[in-house]
């Protein structure tokens, strides 16, 4: 996996993300994208645990919360090199391109916190 696929953020990075993108609880396990997709959403993992495997070598890696994953990928348009699956009773926030961007580009507390990602 590689290093821009996902971001360890700061408690003042979660805080302003979770307002703009309350979490969801993830019931059961569910695909959040392919190798080789463009994601149409980023997740900030707030609890729980995202399977990242790398389809070509089968080697499998665990995130734990706090983190942020597919947003570069989202804001680019790049496809990501990895399959990514939230594991059942996680939770997340859903964070899709056009909020993101708008937020960034307001002059509020939450988008200043968040520009250096755009």
């Amino acid at each position: 996996m590689n290093a821009q696929e996902f971001i360890k953020p700061t408690s003042k990075e979660i805080t302003a993300i979770k307002a703009g993108w309350p979490p969801q609880i993830f019931v059961r396990e569910f695909p959040l994208f392919y190798a080789g997709q463009v994601p149409n959403m980023a997740f900030l993992l707030t609890s729980g645990t995202i399977i990242i495997k790398n389809d070509s070598t089968g080697k499998e890696e665990s995130l734990d919360p706090p983190c942020l994953i597919g947003l570069h990928q989202l804001l680019t348009s790049a496809p990501t090199t990895s399959t990514a699956t939230i594991q059942a009773n996680s939770e997340a926030s859903l964070i899709d391109k056009v909020t993101f961007l708008d937020l960034v580009n307001s002059d509020s507390e939450a988008g200043r916190e968040l520009k250096k990602f755009a």
